[in-house]
């Protein structure tokens, strides 16, 4: 430290997480349906350096672990295969597919800094195709939908870098209900966990992804505002976190979706069920967009913010 000699101090990061999603849903039949999604993600980090009595300190040479930087880019894109059902009263949705592995990927962040070289270890790729399935639950009774929805992405084997993302699973409840001709309004449960990242076959035991669970309430509400574009504003804040290692506070996520549908069917206001009883899904179509909603709501993992798709710190 200047003028302090050296001391043990407190890293203390703020990580703001962006991320902006392209999807594209093709119906191919009634019941079957194609999907792609580009996410795009960019995180600003800061550093703080404190002392045992948390006064910040100023370090002699620049730190090689952290810095005040904004890194991203466009993640991995996922492919995916819908099929959607009704099961009397219900509508059941399964989804399939894989990752691409077109994200950026970071060299060994560990073994450069044991050689004490300037390190990344936020990066928007995982270098891997990762199988992602998923499934929804869901039921109109006049203006009131419920329904349930589970996801998980899987990471069976390490990047040519020698990483492995850790698994994510996501799981959850949403009552939503239409208020007016074009509004509805909703609010649920969920839960993201994530496994530990690998490098070279170990588990990191001082930095990185080391596995994190959270618990999330969740609110939001949706504007058909013509009856092919709509409008959705949700907010999830965590209310349970179980991080191993390093902890976050994250105060909340919030989302803004708009959704365009096109082609031969025209959707109505959003919540409101049609001829088979199945409601239109709001701009934002929770239990289908998954990726890790999970962690994926933009996550750099140092044991710091579930994103949903992979930024791996």
């Amino acid at each position: 430290m200047v003028g302090r000699g050296e001391l043990d101090i407190v890293h203390d990061q703020a990580l703001v997480v962006n991320e902006a999603r392209l999807a594209v849903d093709v119906g191919v039949t009634r019941w079957l349906a194609a999907s792609i999604v580009v996410p795009v993600r960019w995180i600003s980090s800061s550093i703080r350096y404190l002392d045992a009595s948390g006064a910040e300190v100023e370090l002699t040479r620049p730190g090689i672990h952290h810095r005040d930087e904004t890194v991203g880019g466009i993640a991995d894109p996922m492919v995916l295969g819908a099929w959607r059902r009704g099961l009397g009263a219900w509508r059941v949705t399964a989804r399939a597919g894989v990752t691409v592995p077109i994200g950026r990927i970071e060299d060994d962040p560990f073994a450069a800094g044991a050689a004490g070289m300037a390190h990344q270890h936020i990066q928007p790729g995982t270098g891997t195709v990762n199988p992602v399935a998923s499934a929804e639950l869901a039921r109109s009774i006049g203006a009131w939908r419920v329904g349930g929805f589970g996801f998980t992405q899987q990471v069976v084997y390490a990047n040519r870098k020698g990483f492995q993302a850790g698994d994510r699973y996501a799981a959850g409840l949403q009552v939503a209900r239409a208020v007016a001709p074009r509004w509805t309004v909703r609010g649920g449960a969920e839960i993201q966990l994530e496994s530990a990242e690998r490098w070279h076959g170990a588990v990191p035991t001082d930095d990185g992804n080391r596995g994190r669970f959270d618990a999330m309430l969740a609110i939001g509400a949706g504007w058909a505002m013509t009856p092919t574009l709509g409008l959705d504003l949700g907010v999830k804040v965590p209310v349970v976190t179980r991080v191993v290692g390093g902890q976050l506070s994250m105060p909340a996520i919030v989302e803004l979706g708009v959704a365009w549908s096109y082609g031969a069917a025209t959707p109505r206001a959003a919540g409101h069920a049609d001829e088979d009883g199945d409601a239109h899904d709001d701009a934002h179509d929770h239990g289908d967009d998954h990726d890790g909603d999970a962690h994926d709501h933009g996550d750099d993992h140092d044991g710091d913010a579930h994103d949903h798709g992979g930024d791996h710190s």
